[in-house]
């Protein structure tokens, strides 16, 4: 079905363009939906189909107080999924929440489609809810959507908020400067992120990723100039949180002015990740570059490796002492890259350059002389004792 709606609005509440209830099957391909109006759904609403998908289809501009551009409700076939793939949802808005979709009480597949500039309270791009359904969002774009600033305040806003759910599955998605609300927020339910860029979103808790009761599971994932006023990453009420392969470069909290916050409860395990603040400062001795405050029994990081970009182009390895870990917190550090007493040297003999600004240009050859002609830890020890007194 091809169609193109424009400058309708309902008397019924719901649906500005389109009302689809109890239909056996609905498939919309090649529709658009432009400058439509509802209370529920600005564009469209769908409610107790059997089988119902959207391909290929626009939804530009359309307003609505729930849902600005999709409302879709109590879908029953047996799968309970209503998908969309390689939709655009552009200019969307909803006055509560859910500024291009709305969902409740149905599994959603949501697949190489584009959200972008939609704006809302709560949920600026899509806002799920429902304890035994699912949510899958793959191969998708969500960028520069925005929340209200008196929902941000309070909620904290966010790109994709989820109420509840039975499962979140999260992967190959790009979320780009979502500003005053961050990048997902979950309140409910376990989630998996695979594979997914957060960079430049700004959210009150959680600039990228804020979860409460449930499981947060994140594999491969970049997270990159992240801003929060409290946490980039919060867990707040996870039983166990686990970040594997992720690269973390030049994201901050205001609160505690680090270059890195990640906030969790339970049980939290750390793989073999990379963290990297930037700074064009030289005077690093009271800043924490990296802050990890865990509230929990036990907090385990495995193989991780942490770095400080000086001057968008040069990168070392940094010192334990500028990393915060929480007053309360039963920190394991396993195989970390400044474990051994020698890294610890080279950080001193870092400083000591750079703290002459007629030296900094040397550093970078000194560090290539410490890596490749002195590999083990005693003749390191020894050269940069011979350094330190020459200086």
């Amino acid at each position: 079905m091809s169609c193109f709606f424009s400058n309708r609005q309902t008397q019924q509440q719901v649906g500005g363009a389109c009302d689809f209830r109890y239909f056996n099957i609905l498939h919309l391909a090649h529709c658009i939906f432009t400058k439509n109006s509802a209370e529920h759904g600005g564009a469209l609403h769908v409610e107790r189909i059997v089988d119902g998908h959207l391909s290929n289809c626009v939804f530009l501009n359309n307003t609505a107080d729930y849902g600005g551009a999709v409302s879709v409700h109590h879908v029953v076939r047996n799968t309970n999924v209503f998908a969309m793939w390689n939709c655009s949802f552009h200019g969307n808005k909803a006055k509560i929440y859910g500024g291009a979709v709305q969902s409740n009480k149905t599994s959603l597949n949501v697949s190489s489609s584009e959200f972008s500039n939609n704006l809302s309270g709560i949920g600026t791009a899509l806002v799920f809810s429902g304890m035994m359904s699912t949510l899958h969002v793959l191969s998708s774009q969500i960028c520069n959507n925005t929340s209200v600033k008196r929902f941000f305040n309070v909620f904290g806003g966010s790109a994709v908020f989820v109420s509840s759910a039975s499962h979140v599955f999260v992967s190959n998605v790009n979320f780009l400067k979502n500003h005053d609300g961050g990048g997902i927020k979950l309140l409910q339910g376990p989630a998996e992120i695979h594979n997914c860029l957060f960079e430049g979103n700004y959210g009150q808790f959680g600039g990228a990723v804020s979860t409460g009761l449930g499981q947060l599971i994140v594999y491969n994932t970049s997270f990159i100039d992240n801003r929060a006023h409290s946490a980039v990453i919060m867990s707040s009420a996870c039983r166990n949180t686990v970040l594997q392969n992720c690269y973390f470069e030049n994201n901050r909290d205001s609160t505690h002015n680090s270059g890195f916050l990640f906030r969790a409860k339970g049980t939290v395990r750390l793989y073999n990740n990379m963290f990297v603040a930037s700074t064009n400062k030289y005077d690093l001795q009271t800043t924490s570059l990296f802050v990890f405050d865990f509230h929990v029994e036990t907090a385990t990081l495995y193989s991780w490796q942490m770095f400080l970009r000086i001057n968008s182009n040069k990168v070392f390895p940094v010192d334990r002492k500028f990393v915060y870990t929480g007053e309360n917190t039963n920190l394991t550090l396993v195989e970390s890259i400044f474990a051994s007493g020698w890294w610890n040297n080279c950080w001193q003999i870092l400083n000591v350059f750079l703290a002459d600004d007629q030296s900094r240009g040397r550093c970078d050859h000194m560090f290539i002389l410490l890596f490749q002609f002195f590999p083990c830890p005693v003749f390191m020890d020894v050269f940069v004792s011979i350094l330190l007194m020459m200086r």
